[in-house]
Protein backbone atom coordinates (compact mmCIF):
# COMPACT_ATOMS: atom_id res chain seq x y z
CA UNK A 1 0.00 0.00 0.00
CA UNK A 2 1.18 3.32 -1.30
CA UNK A 3 1.57 6.09 1.55
CA UNK A 4 -0.95 7.81 0.27
CA UNK A 5 -3.00 5.12 0.07
CA UNK A 6 -2.40 4.66 3.65
CA UNK A 7 -3.05 8.46 4.63
CA UNK A 8 -6.64 8.36 2.47
CA UNK A 9 -7.53 4.57 4.09
CA UNK A 10 -10.55 4.92 5.50
CA UNK A 11 -11.68 8.54 4.67
CA UNK A 12 -14.69 9.30 2.87
CA UNK A 13 -15.60 11.54 -0.16
CA UNK A 14 -17.38 13.67 2.03
CA UNK A 15 -14.97 14.06 4.58
CA UNK A 16 -13.39 17.76 5.64
CA UNK A 17 -9.60 15.87 4.75
CA UNK A 18 -8.26 16.49 0.85
CA UNK A 19 -5.66 15.73 -1.02
CA UNK A 20 -4.42 18.02 -3.74
CA UNK A 21 -1.41 19.81 -5.40
CA UNK A 22 0.01 23.34 -4.47
CA UNK A 23 -0.37 25.14 -7.76
CA UNK A 24 0.62 28.30 -6.74
CA UNK A 25 2.61 29.80 -3.79
CA UNK A 26 2.55 33.35 -2.66
CA UNK A 27 2.70 35.92 0.69
CA UNK A 28 0.02 37.51 2.20
CA UNK A 29 0.10 41.12 3.80
CA UNK A 30 1.13 39.53 6.74
CA UNK A 31 3.58 37.94 5.42
CA UNK A 32 2.72 34.16 6.03
CA UNK A 33 2.79 31.93 2.95
CA UNK A 34 -0.11 31.19 1.39
CA UNK A 35 -0.96 28.34 -1.38
CA UNK A 36 -3.44 27.12 -3.74
CA UNK A 37 -4.13 23.74 -4.25
CA UNK A 38 -5.61 21.87 -6.95
CA UNK A 39 -6.62 17.67 -6.72
CA UNK A 40 -7.16 15.14 -8.97
CA UNK A 41 -10.45 16.43 -10.58
CA UNK A 42 -9.31 19.70 -10.93
CA UNK A 43 -11.15 21.33 -7.69
CA UNK A 44 -9.22 24.57 -6.10
CA UNK A 45 -8.82 24.62 -2.51
CA UNK A 46 -7.82 28.72 -1.43
CA UNK A 47 -6.61 29.98 0.62
CA UNK A 48 -4.13 27.05 2.12
CA UNK A 49 -1.84 28.07 4.93
CA UNK A 50 0.59 25.73 6.93
CA UNK A 51 -0.16 24.48 10.78
CA UNK A 52 2.83 25.88 11.60
CA UNK A 53 5.59 28.28 10.07
CA UNK A 54 8.07 25.51 11.21
CA UNK A 55 8.91 23.11 8.41
CA UNK A 56 10.71 19.77 8.52
CA UNK A 57 11.45 16.66 6.68
CA UNK A 58 12.93 13.38 6.81
CA UNK A 59 11.86 11.65 3.58
CA UNK A 60 8.64 10.31 5.11
CA UNK A 61 5.43 11.52 5.18
CA UNK A 62 5.71 14.83 7.14
CA UNK A 63 5.16 18.23 7.82
CA UNK A 64 7.64 19.69 5.11
CA UNK A 65 7.53 22.62 2.97
CA UNK A 66 5.41 22.43 0.54
CA UNK A 67 6.68 24.04 -2.97
CA UNK A 68 4.70 24.41 -6.66
CA UNK A 69 4.32 21.02 -7.48
CA UNK A 70 4.20 19.30 -4.17
CA UNK A 71 1.39 16.88 -2.83
CA UNK A 72 0.06 17.89 0.21
CA UNK A 73 -3.25 16.97 3.40
CA UNK A 74 -5.15 20.09 3.80
CA UNK A 75 -7.64 20.20 6.38
CA UNK A 76 -11.10 21.70 5.87
CA UNK A 77 -11.87 25.01 7.89
CA UNK A 78 -15.47 23.89 10.02
CA UNK A 79 -16.00 27.14 10.45
CA UNK A 80 -19.37 28.72 8.34
CA UNK A 81 -18.51 32.00 7.98
CA UNK A 82 -14.80 31.49 6.71
CA UNK A 83 -14.04 28.77 4.12
CA UNK A 84 -9.72 28.04 4.54
CA UNK A 85 -7.98 25.21 4.83
CA UNK A 86 -4.81 24.28 6.83
CA UNK A 87 -2.05 21.79 5.40
CA UNK A 88 -1.36 19.03 7.94
CA UNK A 89 1.26 17.77 6.11
CA UNK A 90 2.32 16.02 3.13
CA UNK A 91 5.31 14.31 0.28
CA UNK A 92 8.14 16.11 -0.48
CA UNK A 93 8.48 17.31 -3.91
CA UNK A 94 11.17 15.33 -6.10
CA UNK A 95 13.70 18.29 -5.46
CA UNK A 96 13.28 18.00 -2.04
CA UNK A 97 13.26 14.32 -2.05
CA UNK A 98 16.65 14.52 -3.92
CA UNK A 99 18.31 16.46 -1.91
CA UNK A 100 18.28 14.09 0.92
CA UNK A 101 19.21 10.83 -0.98
CA UNK A 102 22.81 10.13 -1.14
CA UNK A 103 23.26 11.41 -4.24
CA UNK A 104 23.26 15.20 -4.13
CA UNK A 105 23.31 16.01 -0.48
CA UNK A 106 23.70 19.78 -0.45
CA UNK A 107 24.15 20.15 3.38
CA UNK A 108 27.58 20.02 5.10
CA UNK A 109 26.08 17.81 7.89
CA UNK A 110 24.59 15.41 5.37
CA UNK A 111 28.31 14.96 3.14
CA UNK A 112 29.66 14.12 6.62
CA UNK A 113 26.94 11.57 7.51
CA UNK A 114 27.11 9.67 3.82
CA UNK A 115 30.69 9.81 4.18
CA UNK A 116 30.94 8.48 7.50
CA UNK A 117 33.82 11.33 8.01
CA UNK A 118 33.96 13.90 10.54
CA UNK A 119 35.17 16.55 8.06
CA UNK A 120 32.55 19.08 8.83
CA UNK A 121 34.19 21.72 11.39
CA UNK A 122 32.35 24.36 13.79
CA UNK A 123 35.76 26.69 13.66
CA UNK A 124 36.42 28.57 10.41
CA UNK A 125 39.91 28.02 8.55
CA UNK A 126 41.94 31.02 7.71
CA UNK A 127 41.58 32.44 4.79
CA UNK A 128 44.42 32.63 2.53
CA UNK A 129 44.88 34.39 -1.00
CA UNK A 130 47.04 31.60 -2.30
CA UNK A 131 45.89 28.42 -0.44
CA UNK A 132 43.39 25.72 -1.57
CA UNK A 133 40.35 25.68 1.15
CA UNK A 134 39.53 21.99 1.49
CA UNK A 135 37.58 22.22 4.35
CA UNK A 136 33.99 21.97 5.02
CA UNK A 137 32.11 24.32 7.64
CA UNK A 138 28.54 23.73 9.31
CA UNK A 139 27.50 26.96 7.53
CA UNK A 140 28.75 25.88 4.31
CA UNK A 141 26.57 24.62 1.36
CA UNK A 142 28.18 21.38 0.03
CA UNK A 143 27.24 19.24 -2.66
CA UNK A 144 29.40 15.96 -2.96
CA UNK A 145 29.75 13.10 -5.19
CA UNK A 146 32.36 11.10 -3.62
CA UNK A 147 35.83 13.37 -4.34
CA UNK A 148 33.80 15.70 -6.68
CA UNK A 149 32.55 18.58 -4.73
CA UNK A 150 31.05 22.05 -4.88
CA UNK A 151 31.38 24.37 -1.59
CA UNK A 152 30.10 27.77 -1.09
CA UNK A 153 31.41 29.51 1.27
CA UNK A 154 30.95 33.07 2.61
CA UNK A 155 33.99 33.66 3.96
CA UNK A 156 36.26 31.36 1.01
CA UNK A 157 33.99 32.10 -1.84
CA UNK A 158 33.19 29.00 -4.47
CA UNK A 159 35.56 25.80 -4.49
CA UNK A 160 35.29 23.74 -7.51
CA UNK A 161 37.40 20.27 -6.76
CA UNK A 162 37.01 17.59 -9.96
CA UNK A 163 38.45 14.62 -9.90
CA UNK A 164 39.56 13.10 -12.64
CA UNK A 165 38.79 17.07 -14.26
CA UNK A 166 37.17 20.15 -14.30
CA UNK A 167 35.09 20.41 -17.46
CA UNK A 168 33.84 23.66 -18.81
CA UNK A 169 31.96 23.17 -21.76
CA UNK A 170 29.73 26.20 -24.31
CA UNK A 171 28.76 25.66 -28.12
CA UNK A 172 30.62 26.65 -31.00
CA UNK A 173 29.11 30.03 -30.98
CA UNK A 174 31.12 32.85 -30.03
CA UNK A 175 28.93 35.69 -30.15
CA UNK A 176 26.56 34.40 -27.58
CA UNK A 177 28.33 31.45 -26.09
CA UNK A 178 31.64 31.95 -23.66
CA UNK A 179 33.79 31.67 -20.62
CA UNK A 180 33.30 34.86 -18.46
CA UNK A 181 35.83 35.46 -15.69
CA UNK A 182 35.38 39.35 -14.51
CA UNK A 183 37.41 41.40 -11.97
CA UNK A 184 36.01 44.46 -10.51
CA UNK A 185 33.07 43.78 -13.24
CA UNK A 186 34.92 43.86 -16.08
CA UNK A 187 36.26 41.11 -18.60
CA UNK A 188 37.86 41.61 -21.68
CA UNK A 189 39.96 39.24 -22.95
CA UNK A 190 42.68 40.69 -21.29
CA UNK A 191 44.70 37.28 -20.81
CA UNK A 192 46.55 37.33 -16.97
CA UNK A 193 45.90 41.54 -17.05
CA UNK A 194 48.60 41.60 -19.33
CA UNK A 195 47.83 44.08 -22.04
CA UNK A 196 50.27 46.26 -19.69
CA UNK A 197 52.55 43.53 -20.23
CA UNK A 198 52.03 43.33 -24.04
CA UNK A 199 51.88 47.23 -24.77
CA UNK A 200 55.87 47.32 -22.76
CA UNK A 201 57.15 44.18 -25.06
CA UNK A 202 55.74 45.45 -28.06
CA UNK A 203 57.49 49.28 -27.68
CA UNK A 204 60.59 47.27 -26.29
CA UNK A 205 60.42 45.23 -30.03
CA UNK A 206 59.60 48.98 -31.50
CA UNK A 207 62.94 50.67 -30.37
CA UNK A 208 64.87 47.46 -31.20
CA UNK A 209 63.30 48.22 -34.92
CA UNK A 210 64.25 51.48 -34.98
CA UNK A 211 67.61 50.77 -34.31
CA UNK A 212 67.78 47.69 -36.64
CA UNK A 213 66.57 50.69 -39.28
CA UNK A 214 69.32 53.06 -38.20
CA UNK A 215 71.98 50.59 -38.09
CA UNK A 216 71.23 49.20 -42.19
CA UNK A 217 70.99 52.56 -43.25
CA UNK A 218 74.21 53.52 -41.27
CA UNK A 219 75.99 50.31 -43.09
CA UNK A 220 74.56 51.34 -46.37
CA UNK A 221 77.01 54.47 -46.15
CA UNK A 222 79.89 52.34 -44.52
CA UNK A 223 80.23 49.43 -47.01
CA UNK A 224 80.94 50.90 -50.41
CA UNK A 225 83.72 53.32 -48.33
CA UNK A 226 84.75 49.98 -46.50
CA UNK A 227 85.28 48.06 -49.22
CA UNK A 228 87.13 50.62 -51.57
CA UNK A 229 89.24 51.15 -48.09
CA UNK A 230 90.21 47.27 -48.16
CA UNK A 231 90.72 47.31 -51.93
CA UNK A 232 93.11 50.39 -52.29
CA UNK A 233 95.02 49.21 -48.81
CA UNK A 234 95.42 45.47 -50.70
CA UNK A 235 96.58 46.76 -53.84
CA UNK A 236 99.33 49.44 -52.25
CA UNK A 237 100.50 45.97 -49.81
CA UNK A 238 101.02 44.41 -52.68
CA UNK A 239 102.79 47.17 -54.95
CA UNK A 240 106.50 46.00 -55.33
CA UNK A 241 109.26 48.22 -53.64
CA UNK A 242 112.23 50.42 -54.43
CA UNK A 243 114.58 46.13 -54.65
CA UNK A 244 111.13 45.15 -56.90
CA UNK A 245 109.37 42.85 -53.75
CA UNK A 246 106.02 43.47 -53.00
CA UNK A 247 105.84 45.43 -49.81
CA UNK A 248 103.47 43.00 -47.66
CA UNK A 249 101.55 40.09 -49.98
CA UNK A 250 100.17 38.67 -47.14
CA UNK A 251 98.39 41.47 -46.25
CA UNK A 252 97.12 42.32 -49.18
CA UNK A 253 95.76 39.00 -50.00
CA UNK A 254 94.07 39.13 -46.12
CA UNK A 255 92.41 42.35 -47.15
CA UNK A 256 90.98 41.63 -50.18
CA UNK A 257 89.53 38.36 -48.68
CA UNK A 258 87.70 40.77 -45.62
CA UNK A 259 86.47 43.08 -48.88
CA UNK A 260 84.85 39.82 -50.32
CA UNK A 261 83.03 38.72 -47.46
CA UNK A 262 81.84 42.59 -46.62
CA UNK A 263 80.67 43.01 -49.70
CA UNK A 264 78.87 39.53 -49.69
CA UNK A 265 77.35 40.34 -46.25
CA UNK A 266 75.68 43.61 -48.02
CA UNK A 267 74.53 40.96 -50.51
CA UNK A 268 72.96 38.73 -48.01
CA UNK A 269 71.51 41.21 -45.47
CA UNK A 270 69.91 42.93 -48.91
CA UNK A 271 68.16 39.31 -49.76
CA UNK A 272 66.50 39.25 -45.58
CA UNK A 273 63.05 39.92 -45.96
CA UNK A 274 62.13 43.17 -44.34
CA UNK A 275 60.39 42.55 -40.98
CA UNK A 276 56.94 43.47 -40.38
CA UNK A 277 56.68 46.75 -38.42
CA UNK A 278 55.84 45.99 -34.56
CA UNK A 279 52.60 48.09 -34.53
CA UNK A 280 51.31 45.56 -37.57
CA UNK A 281 52.54 42.73 -35.20
CA UNK A 282 50.46 43.56 -32.87
CA UNK A 283 47.51 44.38 -34.65
CA UNK A 284 47.28 41.07 -35.57
CA UNK A 285 48.36 39.07 -32.53
CA UNK A 286 45.09 40.50 -30.97
CA UNK A 287 42.75 38.87 -34.22
CA UNK A 288 44.62 35.77 -32.06
CA UNK A 289 42.80 35.91 -29.41
CA UNK A 290 40.59 33.39 -28.34
CA UNK A 291 36.64 34.86 -28.25
CA UNK A 292 35.49 32.41 -26.03
CA UNK A 293 37.26 33.46 -23.47
CA UNK A 294 36.64 36.49 -21.41
CA UNK A 295 38.87 37.13 -18.52
CA UNK A 296 40.33 40.11 -16.66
Amino acid sequence: MSVLDKITSGIKPSSMVHIGTVVETHLNPAGVPIFKVMDSSGAIYYPCAMMSQVAGADGRFSISAPRNGSTVVLLQNPSPTARNYFILGGLLHPIDSTALAVDGVDTAYDVDRVNGGESVAEKREDYFINQDYTGTHINDYHVQNLNNYINLSDVHGITLRGVPRISLEVEDNAEVNLVRIAAGGVAGNRVLNAHSFLNRLFKHIEDLQNKVDALEAAIGVINPALINALNSTAVLANTPAVNGSPLNPALSSTLLDQSSQVSQAAVDLSVVQQPQAARTVRRDCEKDKNPYILIP
